[in-house]
């Protein structure tokens, strides 16, 4: 699968982000379907602070846009993570781990499960690398099990 996209954060407040986001996205299934669509999203993360601990909850709305092969749908995902700052503070180093849950419009239930645990290092003020284990548990894919190492390289332009 290849995917290419955009989020752009809104701090509203110090407890508060809006993320307006878009991909676009090209996939090859197991049995050889290949096809590609579009995923407009809008999600809104709280944040609470407590010392080197930081608890969020991130709710995002996908739409599931020109896919080939299906209709049109909409997801909701509700994703709450921990990130615990390890060393000194010029080290912008953290451990996290989070349990996001996804309801899709088109099976009319809560169907998908991802889990995350790693590491997130700042490069510098706008390059960061996370590292992590992440796993997929889904009642309506093949595999219906993603087990997966994930590199994310995020770049902030500002």
């Amino acid at each position: 699968m290849e995917v290419l996209g955009a989020d752009f954060n809104f701090e509203v407040s110090k407890y508060l982000v809006i993320t307006p986001s878009y991909y676009c996205f090209a996939f090859r299934t197991a049995s050889g379907v290949e096809g590609h669509g579009h995923d407009p999203i809008l999600a809104a993360t709280v944040f609470a602070k407590y010392g080197a601990l930081t608890m969020s909850d991130r709710n995002r709305f996908i739409g599931a846009l020109g896919i080939t092969g299906t209709q049109d749908f909409w997801i909701y995902g509700n994703r709450p993570r921990i990130d615990y700052k390890i060393g000194p503070d010029g080290w912008k180093t953290s451990l996290f781990a989070w349990d996001e849950i996804f309801y899709f419009s088109n099976h009319n239930g809560w169907t998908r499960n991802r889990l995350a645990i790693g590491g997130r290092k700042a490069l510098n003020e706008r390059t960061t690398v996370n590292l992590y284990y992440q796993r997929q548990s889904d009642g309506h894919s093949s595999p219906s099990v993603i087990n997966a190492v994930v590199v994310l390289i995020e770049l902030r332009l500002r």
